[in-house]
This record gives C-alpha cells, sequence and structure tokens, in this order.
C-alpha cells in the first residue's frame, strides 16, 4: 500500500476568513510516514460531503486552536473563554461523530483532546489557573518556544502498560500551550497520564482501533522527544492497516 492519508482538520481566522495550519503540524505526518491532507472548511457544508471525504482518507487529526462555547457541554460561558471560530466548530463537532462510526484511526490534540471527550459527554475547566490549579502553568507565552519542555506527565500504576505501548515509557517530557482541561472525563474512555497538578493530559478509547488523545502538541516535541514521536507513529501505522483493510 502507498502511504496512508490523514486528513488534518484546519484553524480557522472568523476576522479574516482564512483558514491556515502550522508547517509543523503537516511535517510531523510527512516525516512520520503519511500524507497530510488539510480539510476545507466552507460556509457551504454539508456533512455527506464530508462523510464522503472522510470515506476516502485512512486517518484523521484533530488539530489544536480557540475555545469552543462551554454550551457543547452544558454550561454558561465563562468570562475566561476566548474567542471562538464558530465555522470550524461546526465542522469539527459534526464530523467527530462520523469519525467515530467509520471508526478512522485519530489523533486528538489539544483542542482536539478536549473536543472528543465533550462529543463523548465529557466537560472542560473553561479556565485552569482559575477554575482548577495554577499549580504549574499550562500555558506558553506568546512568542515562546512552543517546543520548549514545560513540564513531566506520568501513569498512575494501572496505566502503565498502556502508556508503554503509546508513548514507550511512563514519563514523559512535553510541552503545554493550553489554558482549559478536561474536568469530568467521558465514560467511553480512559485517561492515561496526568501532569503534576492532577490534570488528565491524554486518553485512549479502547473500544476504537486507535483513538489517542493528548493535551500536549506532539508536532512540535516529536524531532527531540521520542514519546511524541511514537504517538504519530502510532497514528501512521493504525491508518496504514485502516487503508489496507478499506482495499479488501
Amino acid at each position: 500500500m502507498s502511504k496512508p492519508i490523514i486528513a488534518i482538520t484546519p484553524n480557522y481566522d472568523t476576522g479574516e476568513k482564512r483558514y491556515y495550519l502550522s508547517e509543523a503540524m503537516l511535517s510531523s505526518i510527512w516525516d512520520n510516514g503519511g500524507i497530510p491532507l488539510p480539510l476545507p472548511l466552507t460556509q457551504d457544508f454539508k456533512e455527506e460531503d464530508y462523510e464522503a471525504l472522510l470515506r476516502r482518507v485512512d486517518g484523521i487529526v484533530f488539530t489544536g486552536g480557540c475555545d469552543f462555547p462551554a454550551t457543547y457541554y452544558g454550561e454558561e460561558n465563562s468570562e475566561y473563554l476566548s474567542s471562538f471560530a464558530p465555522l470550524r466548530d461546526l465542522l469539527e463537532f459534526a464530523l467527530m461523530p462520523m469519525v467515530l462510526e467509520l471508526d478512522l484511526p485519530v489523533l486528538a490534540i489539544c483542542r482536539g483532546m478536549q473536543l472528543g471527550n465533550v462529543v463523548l459527554g465529557g466537560s472542560l475547566y473553561q479556565d485552569l489557573p482559575k477554575l482548577f490549579s495554577d499549580e504549574i502553568s499550562h500555558e506558553i507565552r506568546e512568542g515562546e518556544d512552543y517546543g520548549k519542555v514545560a513540564h513531566g506527565l506520568s501513569t498512575r500504576g494501572e496505566t502503565d502498560q498502556l502508556a508503554r505501548e503509546f508513548f514507550g515509557t511512563t514519563e514523559l517530557r512535553v510541552n503545554s500551550l493550553h489554558h482549559q482541561g478536561i474536568k469530568d472525563m467521558a465514560e467511553d474512555l480512559v485517561p492515561l497520564l496526568w501532569a503534576e497538578d492532577g490534570l488528565v493530559e491524554a486518553y485512549y478509547h479502547p473500544g476504537k482501533r486507535f483513538f489517542l488523545g493528548l493535551q500536549w502538541h506532539p508536532e512540535y516535541m516529536y524531532e527531540k522527544e521520542e514519546s511524541s514521536r511514537r504517538t504519530l507513529e502510532g497514528l501512521v501505522a493504525a491508518a496504514r492497516v485502516y487503508g489496507e483493510q478499506k482495499e479488501q
């Protein structure tokens, strides 16, 4: 089989009406054996068109980005939320159930991890320093190196073996580019890694072939941290198997 095609959800600038992706996101898929395919964003969004597109790819990355309204998880929007991208919200909240139905291999990064949890019935802390803990900093300041190690992650005993399978280790060093995080975990998801302050920073879905959520950004870390590289390799490997099975 040729290289698997990995769909990527883009960021969206509502004011400029443009969508974009970081070079690091695209390179992280290329460098680990996949072909990145950014998904289109359009006001003429039709679910059947995106479902047809998903049937032509072998895996998907739900990328990081801006907040989405707390109404998606049954809360009122607080003053701590940043700006929204309604068109992106429309796309991703429609895509996630389709992806789950197709059992498409998924890597959900930062906002994507939060999205997966919310779609499956979980909730979020709308702002970690104000509503959870300010023990460690989860948000690298604008202008700083996005690949800088911000803090460590570790398992809690019962997830040791799973963590070794996904990351090759039970102790990770990660970057951090978020101000929100998981509050209530969806019942279908299993937490894998925790930060020092107790925040869940990785989960997986045991009922799916490959559904991994990460609160950090491996696209900025994979060249120097093997644990981040393995997450991308894992997605591409699962996508390759998925594609081969489609061809049979």
